[in-house]
């Protein structure tokens, strides 16, 4: 029973962090600056735990920033632009969002068969006790 909600809990945490980056890169998608002050673009790593479930850890996105050309009064300036689609960060939530209630009804559907197999236990005690 507690692997199953190790597993559950851990597949959500993953989902809340991938909606997170995927928050955070869509806040930024309109950021321009030089190459060493914008913001880069992030991802979510996820790997099978040892113990069951999901590991999560956030990296940059390859490539994290793209060059965009930028004209001012002193000629051509490298600006850049982080890595990031608003498709693709749309459909990250959606996957993400998914993923979360998948764990849910998860959590939900053992605390439900547990609860049922404390009933029959306490209605088999009963019955003994007669």
């Amino acid at each position: 029973m507690m692997r199953i909600l190790t597993i559950a809990v851990s597949g959500m945490t993953a989902a809340r962090q991938r909606l997170n980056v995927a928050a955070e890169n869509t806040v930024h998608i309109l950021d321009r600056g030089p190459r060493d002050q914008v913001f880069r673009a992030k991802t979510v790593i996820t790997a099978a735990s040892a113990g069951g479930g999901v590991s999560v850890r956030v990296g940059e996105r390859q490539p994290a920033i793209l060059p965009v050309a930028s004209l001012d009064a002193t000629g051509p300036t490298p600006l850049f632009t982080p890595n990031v689609d608003p498709a693709r960060e749309a459909v990250e939530m959606i996957r993400a969002r998914a993923a979360f209630a998948a764990a849910a009804r998860l959590v939900s559907a053992e605390s439900e068969r547990s609860h049922r197999l404390l009933t029959i236990l306490d209605t088999e005690d009963g019955n003994h006790g007669s």
